[in-house]
């Protein structure tokens, strides 16, 4: 008796570890599946190239900039000075040539630095950023997407479709808003290279640059904005009747389930009394066991189709729920 007690305790043991093995492996792949998915990766990827984008954003709309430049223009001329024909790279004191005006063009060394600092950078900044946001926004839906094949999600990809195209737009439109620089530049810069230490020095000024025509290129933009908000408004309408479509579906499947629930309600009630007489029959031997166990079985049967009703009309509900979120 004892070993019969171990071998059933120790069985019962290995069951139930067995039982706990099993489920760590189920969610250890599930995870598994999830970390090693190529396309979850792909879309923390461009979360992360978005969020190095937006940064470069900054650094150009609101950051000052220093660039070191230099530029050694030679202006070669063929000199007949002193009776004697000579070919020269840079003369500058040269009267009798052939080549360039040395005094409108004459040959100079420049090397320096320049420091631009954007003065209206600001505002394009910002609204670069609202659309950074939005990318970042559709980033991480993908990623929920990917996780939890919520079809109901797809809706807020196409809000954020839509907004995505109107910052786009705006976004391109800043080429055509007025653009005011200040630049500072120090440096040498000399056409006599005799003296050239002497020509060290710095210049400061302000650029300004408005595009005012462009070849329609913003009317065509503004056509393929339009275009796209249109697909989207399709899609998304095609989404809402979707939604709609399975809201009512499951209305009527609740409709369906409570008229079943309510003939099972009645056809157990009467088992009840059927049972409560065949019990005082059986007892009096006007009704065989047998009838009675017949009975008995049909109505354990409908418990089973009421409870598997209930689970599905539960199901049902919850698929509403979803949907009507």
């Amino acid at each position: 008796m004892i070993r019969i007690c171990f071998i059933l305790v120790f069985s019962f043991c290995i069951l139930t570890a067995g039982g706990q093995q099993m489920s760590h492996d189920l969610s250890y792949y599930a995870e598994a599946a999830r970390n090693y998915s190529p396309l979850l990766h792909d879309y923390r990827h461009q979360l992360q190239i978005e969020q190095a984008e937006l940064r470069r954003l900054k650094a150009l709309y609101t950051r000052s900039r220093l660039e070191l430049n230099g530029d050694y223009l030679f202006v070669p001329v063929l000199t007949k000075d002193g009776g004697q024909t000579s070919f020269r790279w840079n003369a500058q004191d040269a009267t009798d040539y052939y080549g360039y005006d040395l005094g409108e063009s004459s040959g100079h060394l420049h090397a320096g630095a320049t420091w631009t600092q954007p003065l209206l950078g600001h505002s394009s900044y910002k609204v670069a950023q609202e659309q950074s946001c939005i990318n970042m926004d559709m980033a991480r839906n993908h990623i929920r997407l990917e996780e939890n094949q919520l079809e109901r999600a797809v809706t807020e990809q196409y809000r954020l479709d839509s907004l995505n195209t109107a910052a786009s737009l705006r976004s391109f439109n800043l080429q055509y808003k007025p653009r005011l620089d200040l630049f500072v530049d120090g440096g040498m810069q000399t056409g006599s290279f005799s003296q050239w230490y002497r020509h060290f020095g710095w210049s400061a000024g302000l650029t300004f640059t408005w595009t005012l025509f462009d070849g329609r290129q913003k009317r065509w933009k503004e056509r393929q904005a339009e275009l796209q908000q249109q697909s989207i408004r399709i899609y998304r309408d095609h989404a809402e009747y979707q939604r709609s479509m399975r809201l009512r579906q499951c209305l009527s499947e609740l409709e369906k389930y409570d008229r079943r629930e309510k003939a099972l309600t009645e056809q157990l009630a009467g088992y009840e009394r059927v049972l409560s007489d065949y019990a005082r029959e059986v007892e009096a031997g006007q009704v065989s066991v047998l009838d009675y166990l017949t009975v008995l079985r049909n109505k354990i049967q409908t418990e089973r189709d009421a409870l598997l009703m209930r689970t599905n009309r539960q199901l049902v509900i919850a698929a509403y729920n979803y949907w009507n979120h």
